[in-house]
């Protein structure tokens, strides 16, 4: 309720002009991150806008093909000429940011992980947005009220080797694989074949992990270089996992994946950016606009993988929870 009356609120004073809007996506068209905040951008912002939209897919292609996407995302945008660009996630400002600084558009970024001195973006006139940062104490404290004395305070954090995977993991350690909060021990890797991945989760419960936090996984590599489908490897981990595994993001959570966390939601996190493009196409200037982090969470479970490992909800949490299956 309170978010459709915000989006009520937003829509009732949006701008009522017409304005060509460009969201460039780090990711495809399908990617459940991408789909959820391109529905909270345009829910907020509103139908009487030209919306276009380009994915530049480097969750599946290779590195070597990021430019070339990110060329083809700048001709269209020079095609377009919008009033308001969104950037999202990391690839897409990394390989893009120079260019857009050069310009007079509006850039909203959002999803993004790194540092924004890795791309100077304090020093570029142009740009504000919302950074992106995975709920980690949150997530332990609830992973540990679920599992209550069958749990050990060690955890293994595992994310692929893609760009946003190695900025969440640094922030997350601050640059070191071993961290601690209160009593748990976390162990933070970054892993980027299947047979890496397939490894550190057979062998968690014998190194004394009592939980497995699975980052992100879409940019798995089998040994024949070819790229393994992100649902291929949450199946995977849901079926031979010898220890209960959680998620940062609501897209992992369910039925084929993770049991649950204290998540962030990606639609929630495109009615934040898009806040701020609105007030943009009302006349601030980004200058105007310091850059936000998203830190608004919630606690999403999965019915079966509760009552596969037999945890316990505590009230506070049943009482807040939303349910995916």
């Amino acid at each position: 309720m309170r978010l459709a009356f915000v989006l009520t609120l937003l829509l009732l004073i949006s701008p009522s002009y017409a304005a060509k809007v460009m969201i460039i996506g780090s990711y495809h068209q399908d990617y459940p991150w991408e789909l959820d905040y391109n529905r909270g951008i345009r829910d907020t912002l509103g139908d009487n806008h030209s919306y276009y939209n380009f994915h530049m897919d480097t969750k599946r292609l290779k590195p070597a093909a990021y430019l070339s996407q990110a060329n083809e995302a700048w001709d269209l945008y020079q095609s377009v000429n919008p009033d308001l660009v969104f950037l999202g996630d990391d690839n897409a400002v990394k390989y893009l940011h120079t260019r857009f600084r050069k310009t007079k558009t509006p850039i909203v970024f959002l999803g993004i992980n790194s540092d924004s001195r890795h791309y100077k973006l304090n020093e570029a006139d142009n740009f504000t947005g919302v950074f992106e940062r995975p709920l980690l104490k949150r997530s332990i404290i609830l992973a540990q009220q679920l599992m209550g004395k069958k749990s050990k305070p060690k955890v293994l954090v595992l994310f692929d080797s893609g760009v946003t995977s190695i900025a969440s993991a640094e922030y997350l350690s601050k640059t070191k694989q071993h961290v601690t909060i209160g009593r748990t021990e976390i162990d933070i890797k970054t892993i980027g074949s299947y047979e890496e991945w397939q490894n550190a989760i057979l062998t968690s419960k014998a190194l004394g992990y009592s939980s497995i936090f699975i980052g992100l996984y879409q940019t798995i590599y089998d040994g024949h270089g070819q790229h393994v489908p992100a649902s291929h490897v949450l199946e995977w981990t849901r079926r031979h996992s010898p220890v209960p595994h959680f998620g940062f993001w609501s897209f992992s959570v369910g039925p084929g994946g993770n049991i649950g966390g204290y998540v962030l939601d990606g639609y929630v996190h495109g009615v934040n950016a898009a806040s701020i493009g609105r007030k943009l196409l009302s006349g601030a200037t980004p200058a105007d606009i310091y850059p936000k982090i998203d830190s608004t969470g919630r606690y999403l479970l999965s019915r079966s993988g509760i009552k596969k490992w037999g945890l316990q909800i505590p009230e506070n949490v049943l009482n807040r929870a939303v349910w995916v299956d």
